[in-house]
């Protein structure tokens, strides 16, 4: 075999190798995610930056977007913990609440407590939950929780969200096990239904724009000639002649 070719073949083995160190990690993409026009970001599970595990996929009608992701995993994480990262950009500095529908953020006897952290702070603590029912069967969940988080201030600009597990599941000991469907932020002065369909309402949302007024132009010689359909404004008229014996036809 030519002697280049070898060297070749020794470097490519020799970075496989290396690579096959490296801790695996998944990106779904660099962007930031953008509110909606209403003031609220609806972030799927798939919407996900940067993942280093929750691999499993459950589908199903009864999540939002068909899919759910699911962790179940027995190795030790490193101080990162098993997490999903979410890269948001905020369109103004308000107090915000962020639901999730997912594992408990307190744990329950099948799951690991979830941390969530925003900009690598502190975990938020949560306030509240309701529970909805899952037929995840397949993966052996029986129930979901939908819960939210205390309110926090977020300044505008882009910020880190974490969705984050590093305790084992106090069923299972040896077993660190969670699940994301979706996560809320929303203004703390709207209002929501906790659903995978409703979404939120801004209880003061800005007026409507007022219509642009079409100032009707002179022509170039000097004069300016409407037709009746050059109105503005009417609040009758609206019986309409036609005929080539009228300017415009009608």
């Amino acid at each position: 075999m030519n002697k280049k070719v070898t060297k070749l073949l020794g470097f490519l083995l020799s970075i496989s190798m290396l690579c096959s160190l490296l801790p695996m990690t998944a990106m779904a993409g660099s962007e930031y995610k953008d509110f909606h026009a209403d003031g609220y970001l609806w972030l799927e599970e798939t919407d996900y930056f940067d993942r280093n595990a929750y691999s499993n996929v459950v589908s199903g009608d009864i999540f939002s977007g068909g899919q759910l992701r699911a962790l179940g995993i027995t190795t030790v994480p490193d101080e990162n913990g098993w997490y999903m990262e979410y890269k948001v950009n905020v369109p103004k500095t308000d107090s915000y609440r962020v639901w999730v529908h997912g594992g408990r953020a307190q744990g329950i006897d099948w799951a690991s407590p979830v941390k969530l952290i925003i900009d690598g702070a502190a975990p938020l603590s949560f306030t509240e939950d309701t529970v909805t029912t899952w037929t995840a069967s397949s993966y052996g969940l029986s129930y979901a929780i939908m819960y939210s988080y205390v309110d926090v201030n977020l300044t505008e600009g882009q910020h880190t969200i974490r969705y984050m597990v590093n305790e084992t599941a106090p069923r299972n000991s040896s077993m660190y096990i969670t699940a994301l469907d979706f996560m809320l932020i929303m203004p703390t002065s709207y209002t929501w239904t906790p659903s995978i369909t409703e979404r939120p309402v801004n209880p003061n949302p800005d007026p409507e724009p007022e219509p642009e007024i079409d100032y009707k132009e002179f022509h170039a010689d000097g004069y300016l000639w409407l037709e009746e359909t050059d109105y503005y404004d009417r609040n009758a008229y609206s019986n309409v002649v036609s005929g080539d014996i009228f300017s415009g036809g009608q």
